[in-house]
C-alpha cells in the first residue's frame, strides 16, 4: 500500500524537476540569444556595458567558454560576431511556395535567427500538420 501511494509522489516530484529544468534552459537560450545579438552589431550601435554583460552570459552558458582574449576583444567591440537575417517573421510561420509544398519557419541551423524548412509535400487546401 505504502508503494502505490509512494509511485504518484515520485512522479510528480520527478514531473517537476524536468519541467524545471526545462524552464530554465529556455530562459538561458534567450538570454543567450539577446547576447548574441548585441554581439553581432558594431561596437558604436551596443553600450560598453551592455557587450561586457553579453560576453558575462555566452561565457556563463557556454559549453565551451571563449579564450580571455577573446572574450575581452568581444567587450571592447574589437570583433563582432557574425549576424544574420531572419528569413520570415515569427516561429511556425507557414507559407505555401508551390501549390503541393508548405514550408514552416523555424531555427534549422546553428545561427540564432528564424528560416524556412525544406519543402513538406501536402496538397494544397489541406491544413499542414502541427508545427515542429
Amino acid at each position: 500500500m505504502l508503494a502505490q501511494l509512494a509511485i504518484p509522489v515520485v512522479i510528480v516530484v520527478i514531473g517537476a524537476q524536468i519541467n524545471h529544468s526545462v524552464a530554465t534552459m529556455d530562459v538561458r537560450l534567450k538570454y543567450v540569444e539577446l547576447a548574441v545579438s548585441m554581439l553581432t552589431k558594431e561596437e558604436a550601435d551596443v553600450d560598453q556595458e551592455l557587450r561586457a554583460w553579453a560576453v558575462d552570459v555566452l561565457q556563463a552558458y557556454a559549453p565551451i567558454p571563449l579564450s580571455p582574449e577573446t572574450a575581452q576583444r568581444l567587450r571592447v567591440g574589437e570583433i563582432v560576431l557574425p549576424g544574420c537575417n531572419d528569413e520570415c517573421s515569427y516561429y511556425g510561420q507557414t507559407r505555401w511556395p508551390d501549390d503541393f509544398h508548405y514550408q514552416v519557419c523555424g531555427n534549422y541551423d546553428c545561427d540564432v535567427c528564424l528560416e524556412w524548412s525544406d519543402p513538406i509535400y501536402s496538397p494544397r487546401g489541406q491544413v499542414p500538420p502541427e508545427s515542429p
